[in-house]
């Protein structure tokens, strides 16, 4: 094979992955936008029952960015967006007091809600979906507590992001929120959903996370071997 035809057969992959690149980078901007009225029709939903639910919007000019920045401090990326349905944040009914040379103060701990995060990445032409789920935050302070987001869903294809797909992955931030909120509780079901969903996480399958999520716990796999060896001598007592 001569060193041409090597190239050329790589070039051909390569101008068909820019291809591809470009069409979903181009036709995002408008799936956003669906996204975007859809989640607030659903946060509407649930606003009549009162929970309350907010869509945070892409932020498309850079210049807007930076001058957000320069006013209120903090970062923004750019380049990358993403549209966000989330809980509202609601006390948790913990804290603390304290005292200083003030007198005394309460602290209250809220919980941050839940989210579900529809990024795109156009470095790769790229739709991720995350589960982000909630965090314990002490007023006044900067610390949170909380668990790894959860990578749910991804596509290189923009011609996915139909409202029946945005209307499993609002399902999906229903059970991980029931699952992961400290404010409601969950069922059984919600929880080994969510514990296989982590288990399936292509990061965790390749060792991104910082700690590896098994699907079973040690005393349950002490409690499955315990009942296979029960089921099997069983067998062996009734064949025999």
């Amino acid at each position: 094979m001569s060193l041409e035809r090597i190239w050329r057969r790589e070039n051909r992959r390569r101008s068909k992955d820019t291809a591809r690149k470009e069409r979903v980078n181009r036709n995002w901007p408008g799936h956003a936008d669906k996204l975007v009225n859809l989640f607030k029709g659903f946060a509407e939903i649930a606003k009549r029952d009162g929970v309350e639910m907010y869509v945070d919007e892409p932020i498309w000019n850079r210049f807007e960015m930076a001058q957000m920045v320069r006013d209120l401090g903090g970062s923004l990326p750019f380049g990358e967006t993403a549209v966000i349905l989330r809980f509202g944040n609601q006390p948790t009914g913990h804290g603390y007091f304290e005292r200083d040379e003030k007198g005394l103060k309460r602290h209250f701990d809220i919980e941050l809600g839940t989210a579900l995060v529809v990024h795109h990445s156009p470095a790769e032409g790229l739709v991720q979906v995350y589960l982000q789920p909630p965090k314990v935050q002490t007023v006044g302070q900067n610390e949170q507590n909380g668990r790894d987001s959860l990578l749910i869903d991804h596509t290189y294809n923009t011609d996915d992001l139909t409202n029946s797909w945005a209307e499993k992955n609002i399902a999906r931030l229903l059970v991980f929120n029931r699952a992961e909120s400290a404010l409601i509780r969950p069922r059984l079901w919600d929880r080994v959903r969510v514990r296989v969903w982590r288990f399936l996480d292509v990061r965790n399958r390749r060792g991104y996370l910082g700690a590896f999520q098994h699907l079973f716990t040690p005393w349950e796999l002490v409690l499955i071997a315990a009942l296979v060896f029960a089921v099997g001598s069983l067998g062996q007592v009734l064949g025999g």
